[in-house]
C-alpha cells in the first residue's frame, strides 16, 4: 500500500469516526508537493519511472484528492534542488487559496542563499527553509 492510499484510508477513518468534532476544526496537510513534468526546463524529481506520480500536479488537482477528506489547506514542501522552483510554487501558490504556504529549498552554504532568501520571504506564503 503507498503512502497516498494509507493516508486516504485513515482520513476518511478518522473523519467517520469524529462526525462533527472533524468539522469543527480545519485540517491542513503540511507535506505537499508540486510539480510539473511538461514544463520546459522539465523537474528534477519524479523521474519518468516513477509512473503513479510522474505527471503535472498542482494544487488544484490536490484538491480534488483532499477536499472529500475534508482538508482545507496544504502546505507545500519543495524538494527541487533548483532555486528557480521556489519561485515557481509561489507563482502557483497564488493562484489557488488551497495553499496557506511553502517550504522553500534553498542552501545556506551558498552564494547567492542571503539574496534568495530576503526576496522569497517578501511572499507571505514562503514560510520557512528545507534544509536536509
Amino acid at each position: 500500500m503507498d503512502r497516498r492510499t494509507f493516508l486516504s484510508a485513515g482520513s476518511g477513518l478518522a473523519l467517520a469516526n469524529t462526525g462533527a468534532l472533524a468539522r469543527s476544526y480545519p485540517v491542513l496537510d503540511s507535506h505537499v508537493h508540486l510539480y510539473a513534468p511538461a514544463r520546459p526546463q522539465g523537474v528534477p524529481g519524479p523521474n519518468p519511472s516513477q509512473t503513479s506520480i510522474y505527471r503535472t500536479f498542482l494544487p488544484a488537482d490536490y484538491r480534488k484528492i483532499a477536499r472529500p477528506f475534508g482538508v482545507v489547506g496544504m502546505i507545500e514542501m519543495e524538494c527541487s534542488p533548483w532555486v528557480e522552483d521556489n519561485y515557481w510554487v509561489l507563482d502557483a501558490a497564488a493562484r489557488d487559496r488551497i495553499v496557506v504556504g511553502t517550504v522553500g529549498n534553498l542552501y545556506p552554504g551558498k552564494p547567492d542563499f542571503r539574496e534568495h532568501l530576503s526576496r522569497l520571504h517578501k511572499n507571505l506564503l514562503f514560510r520557512g527553509i528545507r534544509f536536509a
